[in-house]
């Protein structure tokens, strides 16, 4: 286990959590095509010809971008979904990332 891996749950004890009887439901405006392109000089500089390609190639598993309280980007890849049970890796540092760069 010398990289960490979105299976990783499968070598430690888990817990099942109950979840909130009330949660909070973001306001849904997509920005598909916003988001996506701030990825172009990346995928351009890897030699990829989309940012589908790039995803797959890089072993993306999901990509969330929220904005405030607006979910602008919800996008699973490598057969992934909302509903597949995986543990988070970059999603854990990424309240430290500002969007005021975007």
């Amino acid at each position: 286990m010398n990289v960490a891996d979105v299976y990783d749950y499968r070598n430690f004890d888990n817990h099942r959590i109950q979840g909130a009887k009330r949660t909070n439901q973001f306001i849904s405006l997509p920005e598909e095509v916003y988001v996506e392109s701030k990825f172009d000089q990346l995928i351009t500089n890897t030699g990829f010809d989309s940012f589908e390609e790039w995803a797959i190639a890089s072993q993306t598993t999901a990509l969330i971008v929220i904005q405030r309280d607006t979910l602008i980007y919800e996008k699973y890849f490598n057969g992934f979904d909302r509903d597949v049970y995986f543990h988070s890796q970059s999603m854990a540092n990424s309240c430290i990332r500002s969007l005021k760069t975007w």
